[in-house]
């Protein structure tokens, strides 16, 4: 919620950018606080979607994310960069409205003792047909259980033990190299690339192939 307006403000200046000074700054406000809201996607989607579907929806931010990119690199054929950066405040103006609406999370609720509050929360969330109870009291068994357990040991324990590191090894090392491969620095200057190379190929088609394969 705070940081979907700045990256829309961020946007702004781009679209109305009058000098290089302008133009950079959008840009570092936009990387900067888009950066800041990423890591809570995946937090908020495991503490509101039940267990059997959060694999599902944790797809769901790799994937409008390659969306995103497929826009933004798709609508050079049809529009100005100018034009493009204004349209992009908009995806942002609707995630503000859209989690002013939604309620806070029952994890985080029930950390702060707002049992109420949860519970309601996670009726919103499951429907008010849906059995709330155990899930609720297993989320609060795992807050107290989280409460005794919780010090610097217990946690360099927990961060340094298999079921952690494990995960980790697969996939987490597998996504920093996929990160420092350069992909995302080749997709940025594709269009330069192509230009100065040469290439017969449209630099704007280019752009979207490579865009697209974000998806897979």
């Amino acid at each position: 919620m705070i940081s979907a307006p700045l990256i829309a403000f961020g946007w702004l200046l781009i679209g109305l950018a009058q000098d290089k000074f302008m133009l950079f700054s959008g840009r570092f406000v936009v990387s900067a606080f888009a950066l800041l809201w990423t890591s809570s996607v995946g937090a908020y989607i495991s503490e509101t979607v039940h267990p059997n579907l959060r694999g599902s929806l944790v797809v769901m931010s790799p994937t409008t994310l390659a969306f995103g990119y497929l826009m933004v690199w798709g609508l050079p054929c049809f529009l100005s960069w100018r034009i493009i950066a204004l349209i992009s405040i908009a995806p942002c103006l609707i995630l503000t409205v859209a989690m002013v609406l939604l309620p806070e999370t029952p994890y985080w609720l029930i950390e702060y003792n707002q049992f109420e509050k949860a519970k309601k929360s996670l009726r919103f969330f499951r429907g008010s047909h849906y059995d709330i109870n155990p899930e609720f009291n297993e989320i609060h068994q795992r807050h107290l259980s989280k409460d005794k357990n919780q010090s610097c040991s217990w946690m360099l324990q927990r961060l340094f033990s298999k079921a952690f590191l494990k995960p980790f090894m697969c996939s987490g090392v597998i996504y920093m190299i996929f990160t420092v491969s350069g992909f995302d620095i080749i997709i940025i200057y594709m269009v330069t690339i192509l230009e100065e190379t040469g290439s017969s190929i449209d630099p704007n088609i280019g752009t979207m192939v490579t865009a697209i394969q974000h998806f897979f």
